[in-house]
């Protein structure tokens, strides 16, 4: 009798194993399993095409591992019925689920362009996405945050392989100059917090291991580097001068002076149309304007370059404390105040 017991004991073990070797192997071939780590397949759908037919095409084109699979699958996914004739593209990795996730959105073979431009804010972002119809002001500030604002949640789910930038992010604020700016391809069928989650994740490629060990060095964090180049971004153009103009307000800093930079109080105010500022602008209380508070702003106002985040990190030394921008968009400096000051007359 006990060795009827232990042998049954063996058997339910051994099919328990069995069993979870079975789910395992389902779940890895659904999820993990892909035939194409680099690139993207194509392939279309005929019209009035069986499920069966096209497990069978998808499996010897290698779009697909196993027919059976992809045809189960389907059926419990309920898109089956669901297929429209057309051509499908599915960016890698390709897995059985990202092929039947591209089945369920016949529209999403469509792609859309999508240009963010250097030194934009999240206004300007939330202007274009709602021009674009991709999503409203209001739903954009939902997920991002609203500008010079503490005390926020903003909602975005960041799909990020790391997450150095979310740490390095007061939760409170708003993911100004956390997305990155250039022009990307995306799935018409997109919502706002897939597009949003690629830039956040293509702004944190940028940061490489050597660019990471050299902002180390400057005792800043990727959050201040990203506040300062953002300024930066704002208050001159061309690789020169940025540099020339981050090594002043690094100093500036170092002293403890205000930064007092034109482009903070035009972010405080929303107000966009020329470099100069109003005293009444200027003596608004925010811990965004650098005229009232000396040291950074809680966070940055604009979506920051590469090339102003580098110069940041490897700016240009030189002996000026001070300059401004002629209407011309050059750039004069001046060692002193009164330098400053016959600038100022000269050229504005």
């Amino acid at each position: 009798m006990r060795k009827r017991s232990t042998a049954l004991g063996v058997f339910l073990v051994l099919l328990l194993f069995i069993g979870i070797a079975c789910a395992w192997f389902v779940v890895s071939q659904i999820y993990f399993a892909s035939t194409k780590q680099d690139g993207s397949v194509t392939f279309d759908v005929e019209k009035n095409e069986s499920i069966a037919s096209l497990a069978a095409r998808l499996e010897q084109e290698g779009v697909i591992h196993h027919a059976w699979l992809f045809k189960k699958y389907s059926v419990l996914k309920q898109v089956d019925t669901k297929i429209q004739a057309g051509t499908y593209t599915v960016f890698a990795p390709v897995t059985l689920e990202t092929v039947i996730a591209q089945l369920l959105h016949p529209d999403s073979k469509e792609e859309r362009e999508i240009t963010i431009i250097p030194g934009w804010n999240v206004r300007d972002m939330a202007v274009y996405f709602e021009k674009e119809g991709i999503a409203s002001q209001e739903d954009f500030f939902m997920l991002v945050g609203n500008p010079v604002q503490k005390k926020q949640r903003p909602k975005i789910k960041k799909h990020t392989s790391s997450d150095f930038l979310t740490q390095e992010k007061p939760k409170d604020i708003s993911f100004e100059g956390y997305f990155r700016p250039d022009t990307f391809r995306f799935y018409k069928s997109d919502t706002v917090e897939d597009i949003l989650s690629r830039l956040f994740t293509e702004r944190e490629k940028e940061f490489t291991p050597t660019l990471l060990a050299d902002i180390k060095k400057t005792n800043y964090s990727v959050h201040e580097i990203l506040t300062l180049a953002s300024i930066v971004e704002r208050e001159v153009r061309g690789k020169e001068d940025k540099e020339k103009v981050a090594d002043l307000f690094l100093r500036r800093l170092e002293k403890g002076w205000a930064l007092q930079a034109d482009s903070t109080v035009h972010y405080i105010s929303g107000r966009n149309g020329d470099v100069f500022t109003k005293k009444t602008e200027r003596d608004v209380d925010s811990l965004w304007n650098t005229y009232k508070y000396p040291g950074l702003p809680p966070g940055p106002i604009a979506i920051p370059s590469m090339e102003s985040i580098k110069a940041v990190v490897y700016p240009k030394a030189n002996p000026y404390w001070y300059f401004l921008t002629d209407f011309n968009g050059k750039v004069h400096y001046g060692k002193t105040l009164d330098e400053h000051n016959s600038n100022r007359y000269t050229y504005l």
